[in-house]
């Protein structure tokens, strides 16, 4: 949900968040976030962040807008874990699950009419209560429209 969008002269800036549902045999997890992007010509999706509160509803409205167009965004989120498939058959390694973890995505995309690069880093809490270490991956998407 987008709560503003700005322009000011050529620089554009927008505030929103997401919220979401996932349940299948591996994980069942409930998740909410906000992110904050600014740029010029920013793309019309709906979220800026293709790996972490963002899911393929990310890439609705991606190509809507014409001409050259740059963002940088940055988003936090929380997660409830309510199911692991890890901890429910972790066997004699007894892995324990957290009740939920938090995380960080930096992020940035340069999009062209029908092409989009976008480069995220997303840093968070271990999902695994006996590990105090940051889990921390990146993400390059490059996606043009057929």
């Amino acid at each position: 949900h987008r709560l503003f969008r700005y322009t000011q002269g050529w620089l554009d800036s927008e505030v929103g968040y997401a919220w979401g549902v996932d349940a299948n045999n591996f994980n069942g997890t409930a998740r909410a976030g906000g992110f904050w992007r600014i740029g010029q010509n920013l793309p019309r999706n709906f979220i800026p962040d293709y790996a972490g509160i963002g899911t393929a509803g990310s890439l609705v409205g991606l190509f809507d807008g014409e001409g050259f167009g740059w963002e940088i965004f940055f988003a936090s989120f929380g997660e409830y874990i309510g199911y692991s498939y890890l901890e429910e058959n972790s066997g004699p390694y007894d892995v324990e699950s957290r009740d939920g973890i938090v995380g960080l995505v930096l992020g940035g995309g340069i999009s062209l009419d029908n092409f989009s690069f976008t480069l995220t880093l997303q840093g968070s809490s271990s999902p695994i209560r006996q590990s105090d270490e940051i889990l921390s991956f990146g993400n390059m998407s490059f996606m043009w429209k057929i």
